[in-house]
């Protein structure tokens, strides 16, 4: 996990950035902890952003840089007793898909891939009518190739970040 903060910060950081808003691409739902009974609900949604511009130290223009993607969850929630609930919750929550390697100039950019999957374990239990406390465990997997690159002529501001990250 420590890898996919320094990628975050990398990508964050760079003025190569092709996404924007980061990593995160699902919250963690926990509207299914106050749901009544047992409950399941299944989420799917599909993005297909479109992100261009042009590189500023030649007018090459970068084509779509960020790639399609999808997003699934599923949540359960069943009660122990009428104070104590339970939820498991698999989501994606983190994810990269960009390309913003302009032609010619390989050495700035980012290309990067990354896909998460979330495991969520959480109980709730109500203390009085309104009140509420929860918590839980999580597990994530992470998988993906993050590349970042700042050529400036200058060694005190260039950079280059490679993350290569596959869960076991």
């Amino acid at each position: 996990m420590n890898r996919i903060a320094a990628a975050s910060a990398a990508l964050l950081a760079s003025t190569a950035l092709a996404q924007a808003g980061g990593l995160d691409r699902n919250q963690l739902g926990t509207g299914v902890l106050f749901e009544e009974g047992t409950y399941a609900e299944l989420g799917y949604s599909f993005v297909n952003p479109t992100v261009s511009g042009v590189l500023r130290a030649a007018p090459v223009p970068s084509g779509d840089m960020a790639d399609s993607y999808s997003i699934t969850t599923l949540s359960y929630r069943t009660e122990f007793n009428e104070n104590l609930s339970f939820a498991l919750i698999i989501d994606q929550p983190y994810g990269a898909a960009s390309n913003y390697n302009t032609a010619g100039y390989p050495i700035n950019g980012t290309v990067a891939t990354l896909d998460t999957q979330r495991l969520t374990a959480a109980l709730r239990y109500e203390l009085t009518n309104g009140l509420s406390v929860y918590g839980g465990a999580q597990a994530l997997r992470a998988e993906g190739n993050i590349y970042v690159s700042l050529a400036t002529g200058n060694p005190l501001t260039s950079f280059s970040y490679r993350l290569n990250a596959d869960s076991a």
